[in-house]
């Protein structure tokens, strides 16, 4: 472009000076018959000038893509301005969750730490259980040597390690504890099925008040170790099949047996489990399976248990 307007700047000086030259300034006229002589120099002259024309309105569009382009950086630039600082808020983030993760961490390892202290002075489940049964009869011992005005009597020893208990006293403890029994039966035969809660409609013995002859739960009156027994006769069947039934605490299965029949010959299988459990669990007899159950007066199926101590 710059080559152009200098051509162009050329021409018209040449023009002047021929016209200087004849002592004036080149008229109107006077440039057409210049330009007339030569008529490859007009030709030329007017392409110059509309290279001029298209070159400014190419220049004119290139500053009008320059100034959106621009427009566009900027906003771009803004763009990428909130991304880095929703970057730094996502990484602020990110150290703050590490560091909950290595509290929690070092939490779990003092917790498993004190597990594995625990372990080593645990008491074992039979002392824990004989300690447990220890503490309860000298609570019942303590509590019957009060007199009725809430002050200790005083028992002579025989040495410094053995008081002696008179036995009143101990058949006062024993039927204290004797006092919590059930014993409940079938009132007929039944057809069950898998994982079903036995309900024994007929109740021969409930000292305690915790069986529930409508769902067929004993909820322990008092806590304590408990016998717990059943027995289930499973009726003849074509082909022969087993009926299974489990003592169940609180919906754990802790003991369990199989009444196994044929098609000819009933069969009868009791089960015994001696267990501690708290005041309010419940303790049912549950299906493991499908069958049929006799109850009658040569095979009763029933469901029985007391407080031993």
């Amino acid at each position: 472009m710059a080559w152009q307007s200098a051509l162009v700047v050329f021409i018209l000086v040449v023009a002047i000076d021929h016209s200087h030259a004849n002592h004036g300034y080149p008229s109107h006229a006077h440039m057409e018959r210049f330009l007339s002589r030569d008529e490859a120099t007009r030709v030329m002259f007017e392409s110059l000038l509309d290279r001029l024309e298209r070159q400014e309105v190419a220049f004119r569009q290139l500053q009008t893509m320059v100034a959106e382009t621009s427009k566009e950086t900027s906003t771009k630039n803004q763009q990428i301005e909130h991304l880095e600082s929703v970057l730094c808020e996502v990484m602020d983030k990110l150290r703050e969750k590490d560091g909950q993760i290595n509290r929690l961490e070092n939490q779990l390892q003092e917790i498993k730490r004190e597990l594995k202290a625990q372990r080593h002075d645990q008491v074992p489940p039979g002392k824990a259980v004989l300690k447990h049964m220890k503490s309860r009869a000298n609570f019942k011992i303590q509590q019957i040597g009060k007199t009725d005005d809430g002050t200790h009597e005083e028992t002579s020893t025989t040495d410094d390690s053995k008081p002696k208990v008179d036995k009143r006293q101990l058949h006062i403890c024993k039927r204290d504890v004797a006092s919590v029994a059930f014993s409940v039966a079938l009132q007929n035969n039944i057809n069950v099925h898998d994982h079903e809660t036995m309900v024994f409609g007929h109740v021969i013995l409930d000292e305690g008040s915790g069986y529930k002859s409508g769902d067929g739960i004993y909820t322990a009156p008092q806590s304590g170790v408990y016998v717990f027994t059943w027995s289930i006769t499973a009726g003849t069947h074509s082909g022969g099949h087993d009926v299974y039934t489990n003592l169940v605490v609180n919906g754990t299965p802790v003991g369990g047996i199989d009444s196994d029949s044929d098609a000819s010959n009933s069969g009868s299988s009791t089960g015994v489990v001696v267990t501690y459990v708290d005041y309010g669990d419940h303790i049912f007899i549950r299906t493991g399976s499908t069958g049929s159950i006799i109850s009658s007066q040569s095979a009763k199926s029933t469901f029985s248990g007391w407080l031993l101590f």
